[in-house]
């Protein structure tokens, strides 16, 4: 099993979306945009959560926020839910999907 490099989460993290909101862990993506010093880490956290196929217990929850999708709030079906996860699991996902690893 070959390691996750940091050129591979540089590359998945540069494809984050800005202004979008943070997650459980109140890491907003733009900040992981601008902060190259966090990139070795995360990819040793990446390489931990790859090689150990455990995550940690953090990772296993989320919040599912209701957003509004229509005018008529009134009516349930004018809602939608997003689930807000912590932005380093988000990240090693990314490389997961993105760099072939699955």
């Amino acid at each position: 099993m070959e390691a996750i490099t940091e050129t591979e989460v540089t590359r998945a993290v540069s494809k984050l979306k800005n202004g979008k909101a943070a997650g459980t862990d109140h890491i907003q993506p733009d900040l992981l945009k601008h902060a190259e010093t966090v990139i070795p880490q995360l990819t040793k956290l990446c390489n931990t959560v790859w090689q150990s196929k455990e995550v940690s217990t953090q990772w296993e929850n989320g919040m599912i926020v209701p957003i509004p999708k229509k005018s008529d709030l009134a009516y349930c079906n004018n809602w939608r839910g997003i689930t807000l996860c912590c932005q380093s699991q988000a990240k090693c996902l990314l490389v997961y999907c993105w760099e072939g690893y699955a």
